[in-house]
């Protein structure tokens, strides 16, 4: 996955998508970041579709 703008170089690795009690759908994801030794955030599966795409494998 790769974000749009303003981080248009970050591309991110999905480590988990769940279902929570509320039935709501999550993601957790990472990315690298050469300044932390780890560098990851989570999100609502709806908010993470609207701020990343899909980029083609090659």
């Amino acid at each position: 996955m790769k974000r749009a703008d303003p981080d248009a170089g970050r591309v991110i690795t999905v480590e988990r998508v769940w279902t929570a009690d509320d039935g709501h759908t999550a993601v957790a994801y990472k990315w690298h970041d050469p300044r932390a030794s780890y560098a990851g955030s989570a999100c609502p599966l709806d908010v993470f579709h609207r701020t990343y795409e899909a980029e083609a494998h090659r």
